[in-house]
């Protein structure tokens, strides 16, 4: 396991800013949970109780960008019909996240630093003054010091941002995080969905820890997201791994190790078992057979799960193979039909 000291640093650094008004620059991959920090950041400080106002910079196209940032005034262009307050205004008193801010245009870059340095800005279309005090952090997946030597970013803009610099490692960098972040999730998500509280067991989040996550910490959410909706009972363990393997490069290049990746207790006694005994086992026993039955066939086991959901009645999980429903016969006759 990785050394987990960087996130340490990283809750030391939120614990010392978090109190002060010191703008605050994020920097890490794409779904590394750099929003996360900012949130906390904002939690954490004095202005908790006043907005904390999420812009995303890469989201809006770049004519926008301004009138979004800062507002309009009725007729600053043809959409204009009446006047609107902008993203700073709404954050008055509390924090404004710009998030993937290497992406803002020169144009709004200028103004941007106007604001952090005048506590002033201007409504699209208008030249009065709005004083406002707002708390600003940045984030982005971009070398910032590169776009600069590029022409692509201020170099004023990030000296006035980068007054405290986080570096947000990726989730392949910080395994021993998963643990927190899976009990976060999972409450999370079933508060978010209106589900029962559904926890996992211990197994089954070392086994998470032995991914590669290339999607960082957006990926984990959304792997646990999918087992909280798709399996059935409250308590998630490994045998629901099938559910999510179809839907993530989890087990790509893993071909002929499904066994030992499922954890497989009783692959030693059924492999040297002819296959109807395979099967006769696998329903006497558990999910996690149905692999040995796929090697043994030599058939992929994600192509045996969906022939399976196809033959199953009346949106039968799969999941109920455990519980025998499906007979020797059945299982005999669609490997017949994969094969």
């Amino acid at each position: 396991s990785l050394s987990d000291d960087p996130v340490k640093e990283i809750k030391v650094m939120i614990d010392k800013v978090a109190l002060t008004n010191a703008k605050v620059l994020i920097q890490g991959p794409n779904g590394s949970g750099k929003e996360l920090v900012a949130h906390q950041i904002h939690m954490n400080s004095l202005r908790n109780s006043a907005p904390f106002i999420e812009v995303n910079c890469a989201a809006i196209p770049s004519e926008l960008i301004e009138s979004e940032l800062f507002g309009h005034v009725k007729g600053a262009f043809t959409s204009a019909v009446k006047d609107k307050a902008g993203k700073f205004e709404a954050a008055n008193g509390g924090t404004i996240f710009l998030d993937e801010i290497g992406d803002m245009s020169m144009s709004a870059q200028s103004k941007v630093l106007r604001a952090l340095q005048e506590h002033k800005i201007q409504r699209v279309g208008s030249e009065r003054d709005l004083v406002v005090d707002v708390r600003v952090i940045a984030a982005t997946n971009k070398k910032l010091r590169s776009e600069i030597e590029n022409n692509n970013f201020r170099e004023d803009l990030f000296h006035r941002l980068a007054v405290i610099e986080i570096n947000v490692p990726s989730l392949n960098d910080r395994l021993s995080d998963i643990p927190l972040l899976v009990d976060h999730f999972l409450k999370d998500i079933s508060k978010y969905s209106n589900q029962n509280l559904k926890t996992m067991d211990k197994d089954a989040v070392n086994k998470l820890k032995e991914f590669d996550w290339s999607g960082n910490v957006r990926e984990l959410r959304n792997v646990v997201e999918r087992l909280i909706i798709l399996s059935e009972k409250n308590k998630i363990t490994i045998l629901y791994f099938f559910l999510i393997t179809s839907w993530t490069g989890m087990v790509e290049g893993r071909e002929g190790q499904e066994l030992e990746w499922v954890n497989l207790k009783t692959y030693n006694a059924t492999k040297v078992l002819p296959p109807n005994q395979v099967i006769q086992h696998a329903l006497k026993n558990d999910l996690p057979d149905i692999y040995a039955i796929t090697n043994f066939h030599e058939i992929p086991s994600d192509k045996f799960f969906q022939a399976l959901n196809k033959k199953v009645n009346d949106g039968l999980r799969l999941i109920q193979i455990r519980e025998k429903t499906l007979v020797k016969t059945e299982l005999e006759d669609l490997i017949k039909r994969i094969k």
